[in-house]
């Protein structure tokens, strides 16, 4: 792009308060005289506004991705949770990435904290609603289902992973990692599940209090549990 000699003004500290300070912020009559070619104004304009106003129409772009996507894989009875995955491939680097500016201009690195606050928030508050609708009586008496399903997915995966690594170990992995680190390291990542994702699926299949949801959840957070450690 051409050198900005605009007449960008930096701002203030107090206009700064929810920016980097010395982030340059231009006026409207910046892209006068042709100064920026017409089909980058738009997106040089998003990536020099307040952070805020950039939050908001991420959050707009995400949730209307999402959404989109959701009508179309709703006709082949595939959840949500698949529509909000795929929209993060859909504005990643995958596909919208490879658009110029795209990424740099609609999703900076220094905004990205911001949304990944607000998916932690987002993240919280749906796990506070989940406990909310769990019986402990139904799932107290499928404990032994639970255990057993717990057993299997963890045993099969880790070793599965764990014999996958031994082929993986000479093409990716530098001399310097240990090969049991490896192996126990793959085995673990094929064994924990994706705990949020099943929980979004049981819930929008109300699945939740079924003997079939009660088991999953037991099996699902005590695999995550001994992943953890």
């Amino acid at each position: 792009m051409q050198e900005l000699t605009l007449n960008c003004v930096y701002a203030n500290q107090a206009r700064l308060e929810l920016s980097n300070v010395g982030q340059p912020f231009c006026h409207d009559n910046a892209f006068a005289d042709g100064a920026v070619p017409m089909d980058e104004k738009f997106l040089f304009y998003i990536g020099t506004m307040n952070p805020l106003h950039l939050w908001i129409i991420q959050f707009s772009i995400i949730i209307g991705t999402a959404t989109l996507l959701s009508f179309v894989l709703r006709e082949i009875r595939q959840p949500k949770v698949i529509a909000e995955v795929l929209s993060g491939i859909v504005l990643g680097p995958t596909i919208c990435g490879r658009i110029p500016g795209f990424t740099e201009h609609l999703f900076p690195p220094e905004s990205r904290p911001y949304l990944a606050l607000t998916a932690d928030i987002g993240l919280r508050l749906f796990f506070f609603l989940f406990g909310l609708q769990i019986e402990p009586s139904v799932v107290k008496k499928n404990l032994r289902v639970s255990g057993i399903i717990a057993l299997a997915g963890m045993i099969i995966p880790f070793v599965t992973g764990a014999g996958l690594s031994v082929l993986l170990y000479e093409q990716f992995m530098n001399e310097n990692i240990r090969l049991t680190y490896f192996m126990f390291f793959s085995g673990v990542a094929f064994s924990v599940t994706a705990f949020p994702v099943m929980c979004r699926i049981l819930t929008e299949f109300k699945l939740l209090n079924t003997t079939v949801g009660a088991a999953v959840i037991s099996a699902g957070l005590s695999n995550d549990l001994v992943g953890s450690f």
